[in-house]
Order: structure tokens, then C-alpha cells, then sequence
């Protein structure tokens, strides 16, 4: 991405730099007025003091060059828009930069949750499944003493499943 942006800079100098060429080309152009009775094709040189005489009152002298306003070429004002359109784009690229990193950390935050959750639901799985309601209930949180009475286990088997899903609450509350 970095040579794409360097790229468009050295086309927007270009840009500017050939606006100056062409600034300083119309500006150093001499302005001649032409004489209509004048041909140059068939101008043939006569060197006798009379028609020289004649020749230089009739060539009109060098127009002074009277002040003018400077008004950029178009390709200058159009550089300095895409210069500002470049800047936006820039500031827009970093808003989205941020919003994916963003996304990145919350997406690497629910996929750690998510697998979490999964090796916790397979070991579920490889309980027994005599004992699998009774893993469930220690697992929303039911004391040993209930999930004897629900399950129909006796209360040191209840108590075991019970400190089983603690530790592997803790396991993967870490």
C-alpha cells in the first residue's frame, strides 16, 4: 500500500512542477505585434540608407510587458485538489486501520471464549452419561446436596462431581 501512496506523490509533484514549467513558459514568451503588411517570405534585405531608414520607422518596437495577475494553470489548482482529496483519503485510511484492529482483538477474544466453551462441552461429553445431568447442574452452579436429590446419586458422588466441574470452571476461567 505504501507504494501506491508514493506513486500519487510523485505524480502530484510532476503535476506541480509542469504547472510551473508551463507558468514560467507563458510569462517569458515576448509579445510581438505582427505587421499585417509585412511578409516575411518575401522579404528580401535592400541596403541602401533610404529603406533602412524606412524599415526601422516602421517596425514597431517591443511592447513593454505590463503587469499581470498570476493565475495558476489549471493543472496547479487541480494538483492542490488532489492533495487535499489525498490528505482525507489518508485520514480515512487510518480511521479504517484502527477499526480493524479493533475487530481483530474482538474477534481473537471470541475465538478464545469459543474454544473455551467447546473443550469445556467435550469434556462434559466424556462424563458418563449417568452423570451428565449432574455435571450440568454443578455447572449452573447447584450445591452437592441438590444434585443428589435431583440426580439420584448419593451425596460423596455429588460432592465429587461438583469439585470435578469447579475445577474445570477454574481451568478455564484462567
Amino acid at each position: 500500500m505504501g507504494g501506491f501512496r508514493e506513486a500519487i506523490i510523485v505524480l502530484i509533484v510532476l503535476a506541480i512542477g509542469y504547472g510551473f514549467f508551463l507558468a514560467w513558459k507563458i510569462f517569458s514568451i515576448p509579445r510581438e505585434e505582427k505587421n499585417p503588411n509585412t511578409n516575411n517570405d518575401a522579404y528580401e534585405p535592400r541596403l541602401n540608407e533610404e529603406n533602412i531608414s524606412q524599415e526601422r520607422a516602421t517596425v514597431n518596437p517591443r511592447p513593454q510587458r505590463t503587469n499581470y495577475t498570476y493565475e495558476p494553470p489549471e493543472s496547479v489548482t487541480h494538483s492542490a485538489s488532489l492533495l487535499a482529496r489525498l490528505e482525507v483519503l489518508e485520514k480515512q485510511l487510518v480511521d479504517v486501520r484502527q477499526n480493524m484492529l479493533e475487530m481483530r482483538t474482538s474477534l481473537a477474544h471470541l475465538t478464545q471464549n469459543t474454544t473455551q466453551e467447546l473443550e469445556r462441552l467435550r469434556s462434559m461429553q466424556t462424563v458418563s452419561p449417568m452423570y451428565s445431568e449432574a455435571m450440568r447442574l454443578a455447572g449452573a452452579g447447584y450445591g452437592a446436596h441438590d444434585i443428589a436429590q435431583r440426580c439420584g446419586i448419593a451425596l460423596a458422588e455429588a460432592e465429587l462431581v461438583s469439585a470435578l466441574a469447579r475445577n474445570q470452571e477454574e481451568s478455564y476461567g484462567e
